[in-house]
């Protein structure tokens, strides 16, 4: 009798514990704002919390507590286009009941009639609890499906219009770099015919017998040449040497042969400044107090040597005229 006595009383303190728990439970399951609920070893609700029992209402649904239905039952015989993973939210959730896993989380679709949805079930394991294993909870995260899509559909628009601009920054560079060759090629052409149709009937008139009146003039328009020519020597003006635009003009003389005298002569300057420009180029070549020819340095200078194929074909043309 008084071990019937005991048993009795040992299953009553045993029932008592389990309900204090399954109150706790309930109490703390309250405080989640997500759809919850908790689950025992065989996969059958026990408790759900106020959101889960909110959202059942508002769905008309018979029992919104849904209590003692089973999970597994659910989810196992589910169908239709929002049970896509049905399947796999099981298998999810009994990998935790069996403590195979310490979290399950998949997102999944939920649409209804007139729009559609998704939501994100997440099951933990319940440690402490008695019976009670795993708890489930059910986050909408439409907005969050929305403005991932949103944001890819962004990436994608970002990625085509920057494929976009690449094409047309190359097909700019394309156009600046033909333009540039186009503009190269021009003032080559100027320089080279300056050289070829108007300096040797330059120099041809100053070996003439002029008065002092005419060779200021020539020396005028010899001059104003060298302005109109001086932007166009690029290999010259360049930062790479940085000459001035005088010794640009006794570089130009010295390229066409001109000897120290006769570029004094031209420019209208002494002997001692041409040698005192001579020694300023060579400096900035970086050949002074070097056994290098100047004008030989100047025309590895040249762009595409064309001062040499010109000179050699107004020289090889001076010497039939005369």
């Amino acid at each position: 009798m008084l071990r019937s006595v005991c048993d009795s009383d040992a299953a009553g303190n045993s029932l008592d514990r389990e309900n204090v728990l399954r109150d706790v439970a309930s109490t703390l399951l309250d405080c989640l704002s997500t759809n919850s609920a908790i689950l025992d070893d065989k996969g059958t609700i026990c408790i759900t919390n106020r959101a889960w029992r909110i959202f059942g209402q508002r769905k008309n649904v018979r029992h919104p507590e849904a209590l003692g239905i089973n999970y597994f039952e659910v989810t196992d015989s589910a169908r239709g286009y929002s049970s896509e993973k049905a399947e796999e939210a099981a298998y999810g959730i009994r990998s935790v009941l069996q403590r195979q896993a310490e979290e399950f989380i998949i997102d999944y679709p939920c649409h209804e009639v007139d729009h559609e949805r998704w939501c994100r079930m997440r099951a933990a394991p319940l440690e402490g609890f008695g019976t009670l294993r795993v708890v489930l909870s059910h986050e909408d995260i439409t907005a969050e499906m929305y403005a991932s899509a949103a944001l890819a559909d962004l990436q994608r628009e970002l990625a085509t219009q920057k494929a976009n601009l690449e094409t047309v920054n190359t097909a700019l560079n394309v156009i600046l770099k033909r333009r540039e060759d186009d503009k190269k090629e021009l003032e080559n052409n100027v320089l080279s015919n300056i050289r070829e149709l108007v300096n040797p009937y330059l120099e041809k008139l100053r070996k003439t017998n002029l008065d002092s009146t005419q060779r200021e003039y020539l020396a005028i328009i010899q001059a104003n040449i060298e302005g109109v020519t001086a932007p166009f020597a690029h290999h010259l003006s360049s930062k790479a040497f940085n000459f001035s635009s005088r010794e640009i003009s006794v570089a130009n003389l010295i390229l066409e042969g001109r000897g120290t005298k006769e570029i004094a002569d031209i420019l209208c300057i002494s002997a001692n400044a041409v040698e005192f420009h001579r020694k300023g180029i060579r400096r900035k070549l970086g050949i002074r107090n070097k056994k290098v020819n100047l004008r030989t340095r100047l025309l590895s200078l040249e762009p595409n040597c064309l001062y040499q194929q010109f000179h050699a074909w107004n020289n090889h043309r001076n010497s039939v005229e005369d």
